[in-house]
């Protein structure tokens, strides 16, 4: 029987491992394969998993005030996963709009470290921009 519940730190490892599978699904010679292209609605669905699990991290780190190394730290994680959340495969809109909000946020942290790598980030926006929209601006 499956139990309904939480446990402590779940995201990141979580993140980590549907980012995986989702950089192995996105690779060219995997991507054309006919059982990939059949599996399209399960693979949206984890698409939609990793982003809400994403922004989940996103808010738990600005809710909670975190250190400056914990929030850096989850930025770096972004930019290490930008690949798999910016695909173009990926089509969450809402998504984007929260994701903007959140970076909009980091970018004006009292905190230099965080604005700096905020700024890293945040080219990702232009990109963003062109397949949604004016969400990030």
């Amino acid at each position: 029987m499956l139990k309904l519940g939480w446990f402590l730190n779940g995201a990141s490892p979580l993140v980590e491992f549907i980012g995986a599978i989702l950089e192995f699904l996105d690779t060219p010679e995997i991507a054309k394969q006919k059982l990939v292209k059949s599996s399209e609605s399960n693979i949206t669905s984890l698409r939609r998993v990793f982003n809400r699990l994403v922004l989940f991290q996103l808010s738990e780190v600005e809710d909670s005030n975190a250190a400056e190394d914990v929030t850096i730290a989850l930025l770096d994680r972004i930019l290490f996963w930008q690949k798999v959340l910016f695909a173009t495969a990926n089509q969450d809109v809402e998504f984007v709009k929260m994701f903007c909000y959140h970076l909009y946020v980091f970018l004006f942290d009292t905190r230099r470290r965080v604005r700096l790598v905020a700024s890293n980030v945040s080219p990702i926006s232009v990109d963003l921009n062109s397949r949604f929209g004016d969400y990030c601006n």
